[in-house]
């Protein structure tokens, strides 16, 4: 809704500062309808003045960031799904075509250990005296 309409709805001029505080109301207030929104907010007006629309403000500007934070955390599930449509069709993102190079490292880091734990094995039998834990 655009100042002037709004101002020809209430028969009377508003400051920019005062529309600033209706606008939000009208857009972001969850009492105000999508459909009638127009009206009721003017009825508003008409019957409460200014004092009603500062009294929702803070209700309006919560929902505001409320709704801000749903569409992100609703772009973040979008990508997520995506990421997992792309595991399930084989296009693996990089850091999880690096875990199999990550576990043949671990793997032949695991064999050296092992190995090193046969020779000291080993060692201990040649000389059981001298190897003692």
């Amino acid at each position: 809704m655009q100042k002037r309409e709004f101002e020809k709805m209430i028969e009377q001029p508003v400051s920019d500062a005062e529309y600033k505080v209706i606008e939000t109301v009208y857009q972001w207030h969850p009492s105000v309808k999508e459909v009638s929104g127009k009206e009721e907010v003017a009825e508003l007006y008409k019957s409460f003045g200014m004092a009603i629309f500062h009294d929702m403000l803070p209700r309006a500007e919560k929902n505001r960031e409320l709704e801000s934070k749903l569409r992100h955390a609703q772009a973040e599930v979008e990508r997520i799904k995506e990421e997992m449509e792309e595991l399930s069709r084989g296009n693996a993102p990089e850091r999880v075509q690096v875990l199999p190079e990550a576990l043949e490292e671990h793997l032949k880091m695991s064999e050296r250990q092992r190995q090193r734990d046969r020779e000291a094995i080993a060692l201990a039998r040649k000389f059981p005296g001298i190897c003692q834990q």
